[in-house]
């Protein structure tokens, strides 16, 4: 916990927040790995190194849960420095609608009771959240009603639709390191990242309950310095500009221009980018 909050101060005197998540109550085999009285029988799950998800799980009715919950979100509220603790909830294929309702809203009291405000994936606005619950919006497949109930009761959105601003999907058909789901997304070049306006991304759901985008990476394919780079550039110039830039402000022209700019800098420093079409590189 020092490290932790060491690497906040550090943070904080960036202007940048950190705000930490434990991912509940699926995407849970290490805790169940470790923890065997997590485990329906004690006995610990297997070590697991594989890209698989929604298999694992918290059972909410095991004696050592609910005390596991508090003591992990209680320590991390009382270790954040910043506003918010993120409470996960995404990717639970194998609970009920009841016993994962309870979850969100267990970690949610914890959270609240320390002083901090809650975040969690898309899925938990299958609760019946308190208002000022910020939902992270991501799976661009499923169906958004949940999303919309929850504003309507007072939550609000984080942008995160990983058609436009996940940064490890494939550019482009052969892209062999960029994710896909299965070939169930489609390639997200840059004017895909560029070309959506956050006020209006989710239907029905007015600008007013949006408080932000977030672009997101994952860490399951990349390797190395440069495969960061890669997957990070050009796409989260453009990610920061639809998150930053009024829609009346923005133009695809332009920025192009100013990306094909940019890049000379990064070509200096050594950093890896895509050379996506529609863009001079020259």
């Amino acid at each position: 916990m020092d490290e932790f909050r060491r690497l906040q101060e550090y943070a904080a005197e960036r202007y940048v927040q950190v705000v930490p998540e434990f991912d509940m109550p699926g995407h849970t085999n290490a805790a169940t790995h470790a923890y065997g009285a997590l485990v329906p029988g004690g006995e610990p799950t297997d070590r697991f190194g594989g890209e698989e998800v929604g298999f694992s799980k918290l059972s909410f009715d095991l004696p050592e849960t609910e005390p596991f919950l508090r003591d992990v979100f209680g320590d991390m509220a009382a270790a954040t420095l910043g506003e918010y603790v993120h409470i996960g909830g995404d990717e639970v294929f194998t609970l009920g609608a009841e016993e994962y309702s309870r979850f969100v809203l267990l970690a949610h009291e914890v959270v609240t009771a320390a002083g901090k405000k809650v975040v969690g994936w898309q899925e938990i606005a299958e609760a019946e959240l308190p208002a000022g619950t910020v939902v992270q919006y991501w799976e661009v497949r499923k169906d958004t009603e949940p999303l919309r109930r929850a504003v309507a009761g007072g939550a609000k959105i984080l942008l995160s639709p990983a058609d436009r601003v996940y940064l490890d999907m494939k550019y482009d058909a052969d892209d062999v390191r960029g994710q896909d789901w299965g070939a169930s997304m489609p390639p997200v070049e840059l004017r895909d990242s560029y070309d959506w306006e956050p006020d209006t991304a989710v239907e029905g759901v007015d600008g007013d309950a949006v408080v932000g985008v977030e672009a997101a990476i994952w860490s399951e394919r990349i390797p190395d310095e440069d495969t960061l780079f890669m997957r990070l550039l050009p796409r989260l110039a453009a990610s920061a500009e639809v998150a930053w830039t009024p829609a009346g402000a923005r133009s695809w022209e332009d920025f192009a221009s100013r990306v094909a700019r940019e890049s000379a800098g990064w070509r200096e420093r050594g950093l890896a980018f895509h050379a996506s079409p529609g863009v001079d590189w020259a």
